[in-house]
């Protein structure tokens, strides 16, 4: 008797383990799912998105009396509602499928009666649309062993689905394919705004900077810059002050001194190295051979000392290194690092009040202007981020609203106090006020582009996004006179760029003067606002084609069609006197302009039934192709993506021809710089005053500034 109570006993045990790894691999099994659910919901957010969009935008036809129209528009309303509807029913068919129950349970035999009482139960799941694009999910579902039935239950739906024949040519089908961003994609017979867009194709090509690499710990940067000269490191510091993008920092008198704390100095000393030597290689790949591993170094350096001063009251030295450290990211496509730097500026700038200069003293110029400033590369930085990823501005929904129109108002006004003051601001020879004014017009362009955007995500109609033409328009008439192109002679400037290309020994100790700069900064404005014509109408042709036939409409269309065409033709014609007199950076605005007037070349080189126009647009396709063969060293090789995405175009659709001169088929021929003489190795008192290596105590006194060299404080 006893072996036997044993046996059962064993039995009653066996059972139990059992029964429990039964429940722990469902468990296990469900975290699984989870997954595969986030996998799922990711993938068709998209296509859900645009199908709300086509609702909300075919909403105002239903349940409504109208007043009867012409039979052809009877027709097409009656299409579109029949089309619309039946997408609805298929996306929402196919989730209350695998989310209802509706097989009764008879394997489980063990259960409850209650347990079985409740499975025999419908589990109701409810879907809707809630405002913003947001999706709600309603359940009854109360214990983890109906939801390991549900997930079993959608597993099976999705092996069935799986095995089901799928069916060519759906209009499922067609909603992928308008989303696909390659330009190898499938041709159709009528030009879709969508499908030319191939920015994410390009900028996916080639692989973001490792930096994990780069440890400063344990990397030798004596080695490194051994062959740096203080006159190239001079130069290096020079193209980062003449380039024209938003930044703090202007000249080497305000990239010293930061702050009063010598600690948080060198941060943004280091922080601001990091960028200077990323940057240069966008203009000079032959200045510096380890541009890169010196550029990480310090970013990994300062990155590492900024963990010291998180839990401090935040500082300007402390904000203006983060946003170094994000304009670093956002060149080494460290997009989502950028995105962190952003974000902890932003909170720093609102706990330190600097958002709002105007509750300072109005007698307080200096400190009014270095918060302006501040706030300048803020917003720079984060509509930059904004542009690369199609992602919102952090800054959007803020209670960050400057006019920055009020800087150039501060500096005309140390301007006259320079004339009778005793300690003067140093403007560069009147550089720095072309520079921060070009800075105030960009950024305040940036904030109308922020909104129109903004518009464009939510699905905007029409006539809010043709109201959108005034604020461009009112923006350009602000512009003075010296940011117009055709108040400059830009023949002068090609002629004097040939000539340094063309001496023999590379010129590193001229530098441009203000209307050089003015001239450049002309041609940038308009450039940007060529193209952000190109995006406003390109939304506005979108909402044309995805609404009811009115009979304006062709002639709307044909205005949109005429102003994108134009604006792209401008937009092409001054991109090649920028990269003829002045060259350009990743850093500004260039690139990304340049590729909104290839979208409506790629779209107009897909209307079948017009010879002439195909033909221009393939050879606008081949200008813009060599516009960016003269900046292939920019963003690691950026541009050079962008031709490959052209070049694919023009094959896919039968449009290329061998005979014309193609990157595909052409080794870039373009000359380069010979490198610079260096004078020999640095010594270790020179690598000192170059801030590329750490002073010991003793040489602390010697330190001295001398030729526009980086003075290192950190021991």
């Amino acid at each position: 008797m006893a072996n036997k109570s044993n046996g059962k006993r064993k039995t009653q045990v066996s059972d139990v383990k059992e029964r429990k790894t039964t429940a722990y691999d469902d468990i296990e099994s469900l975290q699984i799912t989870f997954y595969e659910i986030e996998s799922w919901i990711e993938k068709t957010t998209p296509m859900l998105t645009r199908m709300t969009k086509e609702l909300e935008r075919a909403s105002g036809h239903f349940d409504k009396r109208r007043k009867p129209t012409p039979n052809v528009q009877v027709v097409e309303q009656k299409k579109l509602e029949q089309q619309l509807l039946q997408l609805q029913q298929q996306q929402l068919l196919w989730k209350r499928s695998i989310l209802c129950n509706q097989e009764s349970s008879s394997t489980t035999t063990t259960t409850a009666a209650s347990s079985t009482n409740e499975n025999n139960k419908s589990m109701q799941w409810m879907l809707s649309f809630q405002p913003g694009n947001l999706l709600r999910l309603d359940t009854n579902i109360t214990s983890v062993e109906q939801l390991i039935e549900a997930v079993q239950k959608i597993r099976l739906l999705q092996s069935e689905e799986e095995n089901e024949p799928r069916q060519p040519n759906t209009e499922e089908d067609d909603l992928v394919d308008t989303q696909c961003p390659s330009p190898a994609s499938s041709n159709t017979s009528q030009p879709d705004v969508s499908y030319v867009e191939y920015w994410f194709n390009a900028l996916g090509r080639r692989p973001k900077i490792c930096l994990e690499n780069y440890k400063h710990c344990r990397m030798n940067l004596n080695g490194l810059t051994k062959n740096i000269s203080p006159q190239a490191l001079n130069y290096i510091g020079q193209v980062t002050w003449d380039c024209l993008h938003p930044k703090y920092f202007l000249d080497w008198t305000s990239f010293w001194e930061r702050s009063g704390d010598a600690q948080r100095n060198q941060v943004c000393i280091d922080s601001g190295l990091a960028v200077m030597f990323l940057h240069v290689m966008r203009h000079d790949k032959d200045i510096c051979d380890n541009a890169e591993q010196i550029a990480g170094f310090y970013y990994d350096r300062a990155r590492d000392a900024l963990m010291d001063f998180f839990d401090d009251h935040p500082d300007c030295a402390t904000i203006e290194a983060l946003l170094n450290l994000s304009t670093f990211c956002i060149v080494c496509k460290r997009y989502s690092q950028a995105r962190i730097y952003i974000g902890l500026v932003l909170h720093m700038v609102l706990d330190c009040g600097i958002h709002q200069p105007e509750s300072l003293p109005a007698e307080n110029l200096r400190r009014k202007r270095k918060f302006y400033k501040i706030l300048l590369v803020l917003y720079s930085n984060d509509y930059s981020l904004s542009v690369f990823t199609g992602d919102p501005t952090l800054i959007a929904g803020t209670e960050i609203n400057i006019d920055f129109y009020q800087l150039v108002a501060i500096n005309q006004q140390l301007v006259e106090l320079n004339k009778t003051a005793t300690e003067q601001v140093n403007f560069d020879n009147n550089k720095t006020l072309v520079k921060e004014l070009y800075f105030v017009f960009t950024v305040e362009f940036a904030k109308i582009c922020i909104n129109i955007n903004s518009l464009i995500d939510r699905g905007a109609s029409k006539k809010q996004l043709l109201a959108q033409e005034k604020f461009l328009t009112l923006w350009r008439l602000k512009l003075p006179e010296k940011f117009k192109p055709e108040n400059h002679d830009f023949d002068q400037y090609e002629q004097i760029r040939k000539k340094k290309e063309s001496a023999v020994v590379k010129d590193i100790t001229s530098v441009v003067d203000a209307e050089t700069l003015e001239a450049h900064a002309a041609l940038m404005l308009r450039i940007q606002y060529e193209s952000q014509w190109i995006i406003l109408h390109k939304a506005v042709l979108s909402s044309i084609r995805n609404s009811s036939p009115t009979p304006t409409q062709l002639e709307e269309e044909t205005r949109s069609n005429n102003i994108c065409a134009s604006s792209a033709d401008t937009l092409v014609e001054m991109a090649e006197t920028v990269s003829r007199c002045f060259g350009w950076c990743v850093c500004q605005q260039f690139v990304t302009c340049v590729y909104h007037a290839s979208t409506v070349y790629c779209g107009q080189a897909l209307v079948k039934d017009n010879t002439e126009l195909r033909n221009k647009a393939k050879e606008m396709i081949h200008r813009i192709m060599r516009i960016l063969d003269t900046g292939g060293a920019n963003h690691e090789g950026f541009p050079d993506d962008m031709t490959e995405c052209l070049c694919e175009f023009l094959t896919n659709h039968g449009m290329h021809n061998d005979n014309v001169e193609c990157s595909c088929s052409v080794i870039d021929d373009i000359p380069t710089i010979s490198s610079i003489p260096t004078l020999g190795p640095l010594d270790g008192m020179d690598m000192i005053n170059t801030g590329l290596l750490p002073p010991t105590h003793k040489h602390l006194k010697k330190l001295k500034h001398v030729s526009g060299m980086v003075i290192d404080q950190q021991q």
